[in-house]
């Protein structure tokens, strides 16, 4: 008998034990992983060994999983809480601005589509310091600030930010600060040596972190309950609008985005240095499990609390 093992985003894997694949089909195994993965039969897509497990009424065996020993699979495909997200933000909504936490807003007069607010949040410039590779700077702040995930939050929350900057290596032993709540953003980007840059997925935390300064000033348990819900905020926006396009109008097969740019590198613990490989190595399920390297731990948390500049004003220079 056999054991399946079945990865999905960032979800624990789905094991099954004391399988006959010669007896199971792919229609019973797709039926099983519906309830676990939220993912709809018709929207699945099941991989073993790069080949698709394409016809329910097969045998597992006949895809060539073994009759004995662990077969691990991959399933790709969007969840029905993604579609129905995905079909809202494509429907023309009444606008009005989010409330955040019980205020409310008086509604406005007019029916505006979701994109039409693209120019009223998001980054409105970015800016770098005048060192060796700037370009390499500027390219990861502008990824930031085109990030997927980063501004379905920004959109969702209605923020705007005057500027994104490059930390001064002055200030070292900070990782970031929000200044008046949004005029100004700054990030640590380069590495102590100065040498490379920080892995892009520790720099973009910081960024959630920061965000948070736009609604708490305090580290406070009200901070850290938004900054959570924003690290994990990026990651749902992420696969939803930018990874997961399993979607039957969409007519595509890809669940993993376009993660190749031009600031990946190779990677040294939380900082990567230049003339690495890039993220198209990376297999399909090393993406997704990159993707899970977005939840914020308490360890990391804590490092950004003592890493933090605070929610600054002009004149506060924490």
């Amino acid at each position: 008998m056999a054991t399946i093992a079945v990865t999905f985003q960032k979800l624990a894997p789905f094991t099954l034990t004391d399988v006959d694949p010669a007896a199971m089909t792919v229609g019973e195994l797709k039926d099983q992983l519906e309830a676990w993965s939220h993912v709809p039969v018709s929207g699945q897509k099941l991989l073993f060994k790069g080949k698709s497990l394409a016809d329910a009424s097969r045998p597992l065996a006949e895809f060539g999983l073994p009759a004995a020993g662990t077969a691990k699979l991959l399933l790709m495909g969007s969840t029905s809480e993604a579609i129905a997200q995905v079909q809202r933000q494509k429907a023309p909504v009444p606008y009005k601005p989010v409330s955040l936490y019980g205020q409310s807003s008086p509604p406005r007069g007019h029916v505006r589509h979701v994109s039409s607010v693209d120019d009223e949040i998001g980054f409105d410039a970015i800016d770098v310091l005048p060192l060796p590779m700037a370009d390499r700077a500027r390219a990861l702040l502008d990824k930031l600030r085109n990030d997927v995930g980063i501004r379905g939050i920004m959109k969702q929350y209605k923020w705007r930010v005057g500027k994104l900057i490059e930390l001064s290596p002055t200030e070292h032993t900070i990782l970031g600060y929000n200044r008046n709540k949004g005029q100004v953003i700054a990030l640590r980007l380069r590495t102590d040596d100065f040498e490379g840059f920080r892995h892009y997925d520790s720099v973009r935390k910081v960024l959630l972190h920061e965000l948070a300064h736009m609604v708490w000033s305090e580290h406070d348990d009200n901070f850290h309950a938004l900054n959570r819900q924003l690290n994990k905020d990026v990651v749902e926006l992420d696969w939803t609008l930018r990874g997961n396009r399993l979607l039957a109008a969409a007519g595509t097969t890809s669940v993993f985005g376009d993660t190749d740019d031009a600031t990946d590198g190779a990677y040294v613990g939380g900082a990567f240095r230049l003339g690495g490989s890039t993220s198209s190595d990376l297999t399909p399920a090393e993406r997704a499990a990159r993707a899970a390297l977005s939840r914020l731990t308490k360890a990391e948390e804590d490092e950004q609390d003592r890493g933090c500049g605070g929610a600054r004003s002009t004149q506060d220079r924490v």
